[in-house]
């Protein structure tokens, strides 16, 4: 399991933190319903189909959903025909990419 522990200081909203947990083909979220990027994220991934279960304050999301085939950022692949650590580093880089892109401090949790 990977891990991301992301943080923004933000003029209206404060310090925003989001925690991101990558098992396979899974992303766990540590929800907090005020932080708008959450939020956002959120309806973005049930948008496009994701499966999501909020238990004791984090979200799971089943980010491929009776889906194969899919495309997250360049990358296009079969879910079912690459390994479970290979789903979980595509997930962890295109996460931490995005991020990063987004102005946001990223840092990998070991």
């Amino acid at each position: 399991m990977k891990q991301l522990k992301c943080s923004q200081m933000h003029p209206q909203h404060g310090n925003l933190v989001i925690n991101l947990r990558f098992s396979g083909k899974y992303l766990f979220m540590k929800f907090s319903k005020n932080n708008p990027q959450e939020n956002q994220m959120i309806q973005q991934l049930e948008k496009k189909g994701a499966e999501i279960v909020e238990r004791a304050g984090w979200l799971r999301i089943n980010m491929f959903k009776n889906q194969d085939l899919v495309k997250i950022g360049n990358i296009e692949f079969d879910v079912t025909k690459i390994t479970r650590e290979e789903t979980e580093n595509i997930l962890f880089d295109f996460y931490k990419d995005r991020y990063t892109q987004a102005h946001f401090q990223v840092e990998e949790i070991k």
